[in-house]
């Protein structure tokens, strides 16, 4: 090199620089040149809209504009809603301390391992499982005793869950009051949520279950869960699920779901 010779400007693959260990940068002015080199111009001038050699390549010039952020119900989204599901249908069920106590109940609560002819299967018991049921234990009387149980769809929360929450002894009063406060509950436990579709009943093997579609949101993505009710004199729970698939008010059909619960009550509820 001349020593009359500028130094050389940083071409458009870096000028030697090492690639960047986090990939290229989408737009200038992330990074810094090293010492001594020139200013790199703002991005939109000819020459500098390359990345470095190696790096990822850089959204193309003229730059378009991003994509909306999704709306749908990724993985993350599932694991809060159901997250928060959970807790909101445990306090739900704090209801029943005083329900309790009546005649003797014939039957009983249960959590098999699998619902719905294998589609569901219990999820572990997590310390958040373990910390909800022994909240709603503790509200119960001595003949009471509390469910709560999480079931995955094909063993993945990705696809969906299926919550469970009640409990089973002798209870007496009102089964319509009962499920009635039920479904109230899991709107007032649950900040921002809304019913888009009001309580209905629904007759199923005999049994009357109230149900109703609630609107509820985990950051940018907006789900409905679909939850439905039941109580008689040995067991009260409601059912919701949280599925990726109820992103609108059209996907979810409340009667077809209360024939899902309806099932779901006939595998749960056992003689003593």
């Amino acid at each position: 090199m001349s020593h009359n010779q500028p130094p050389p400007s940083p071409g458009p693959y870096g000028g030697g620089q090492p690639p960047n260990p986090y990939g290229a940068p989408q737009q200038p002015g992330y990074g810094y040149p090293p010492q001594g080199q020139p200013h790199v111009p703002p991005q939109g001038q000819p020459g500098y809209g390359y990345p470095p050699q190696g790096g990822p390549a850089g959204q193309p010039w003229p730059q378009t504009p991003p994509p909306p952020p999704s709306r749908g119900l990724g993985k993350g989204a599932v694991i809060g809603i159901v997250a928060g599901s959970l807790a909101v249908l445990t306090v739900v069920g704090l209801g029943v301390a005083a329900l309790l106590g009546g005649p003797e109940g014939t039957e009983k609560l249960t959590t098999p391992q699998s619902l719905l002819g294998g589609d569901y299967e219990r999820a572990e018991d997590s310390a958040q499982l373990e910390q909800q049921r022994n909240i709603l234990q503790d509200e119960l009387p001595s003949d009471g005793t509390a469910v709560v149980a999480q079931y995955l769809k094909g063993g993945s929360i990705e696809k969906g869950a299926l919550i469970l929450s009640g409990a089973w002894g002798d209870i007496d009063s009102d089964p319509e009051d009962m499920r009635k406060d039920a479904l109230d509950g899991m709107v007032q436990g649950q900040p921002g949520s809304q019913v888009v579709q009001e309580q209905t009943d629904y007759e199923i093997n005999g049994d009357t279950l109230s149900c109703q579609l609630v609107k509820a949101g985990q950051g940018l993505a907006n789900m409905y869960m679909p939850a439905c009710a039941w109580a008689d004199n040995s067991t009260m729970a409601v059912v919701a699920v949280v599925s990726a698939d109820y992103t609108s008010e059209d996907s979810v059909d409340l009667k077809e779901f209360s024939e899902t619960v309806g099932q779901v009550k006939q595998e749960t509820v056992k003689p003593k």
